[in-house]
C-alpha cells in the first residue's frame, strides 16, 4: 500500500484506495451461513454470529474467519469448532503481520501510548491520557489517516485482531 501513499514513490496517485466500511451483518450472516452450510460446517450459524459480533462485519476479518472455519471443520468434522479456537489459530498464523505493526507503531511512543490505551478500551482519552506529554488529537489524526483508528463516535481499532493481539501479548488482558 505504501507504493501508492508514499510521497517518494513514483506510483503516488497512481491507484486510488478505497476503504471499505464495514459490510451490512444481515446481508453478511446470510451470505456466510450459504457457505457454511455448503462446506458442512457445524453448528454455523452460532458461529455466523460470533464472527460478525467480533469483526463488527469488518469484510477482510469476516472473510479470514469464516475461511479458517472451514478449513479447521474440514479436518475435524466430527464436532464443532468453537470461535476461540479459530480466534487463536487465525492470531497464530497472522503473528508475524501483527509483530511488524507493532514494531513499526513503537517507534513513535504518542502513538503507542494512545493506541494501547484505545485497545484497553479507554473511553476518555483526553481525560486519561496526560495531555502534557501527548498530542491526543495529533496522534488520533494520524493513526486515522493510517487506517488504523476511526475516530467516531468514539475512538477504536478499525483491526480486531489487532485488538485481541495487543490485549493479550501486550497488555496481559
Amino acid at each position: 500500500m505504501r507504493i501508492f501513499s508514499s510521497c517518494s514513490s513514483p506510483f503516488l496517485r497512481f491507484a486510488r484506495i478505497i476503504h471499505l466500511g464495514p459490510v451490512d451483518k444481515d446481508e453478511f450472516r446470510i451470505f456466510i451461513n450459504g457457505v457454511f452450510g455448503h462446506n458442512q460446517v457445524q453448528q454455523g450459524e452460532s458461529l455466523t454470529d460470533e464472527i460478525l459480533t467480533y469483526t463488527g462485519g469488518h469484510p477482510y476479518y469476516t472473510q479470514l474467519l469464516a475461511q479458517q472455519a472451514i478449513f479447521m471443520q474440514s479436518t475435524n468434522k466430527s464436532k464443532p469448532i468453537p470461535f476461540e479456537r479459530v480466534l487463536d489459530e487465525v492470531l497464530s498464523l497472522e503473528n508475524d503481520y501483527l509483530e511488524k505493526m507493532w514494531e513499526a507503531i513503537s517507534a513513535n511512543r504518542q502513538q503507542k501510548t494512545v493506541l494501547l490505551a484505545i485497545a484497553e478500551g479507554t473511553e476518555a482519552l483526553y481525560s486519561h491520557l496526560d495531555r502534557n506529554r501527548i498530542n491526543v488529537y495529533r496522534t488520533l489524526k494520524q493513526l486515522s489517516g493510517s487506517g488504523l483508528v476511526i475516530t467516531k463516535p468514539t475512538p477504536m481499532l478499525t483491526d480486531p485482531l489487532f485488538r485481541t493481539w495487543l490485549r493479550k501479548r501486550v497488555l496481559k488482558m
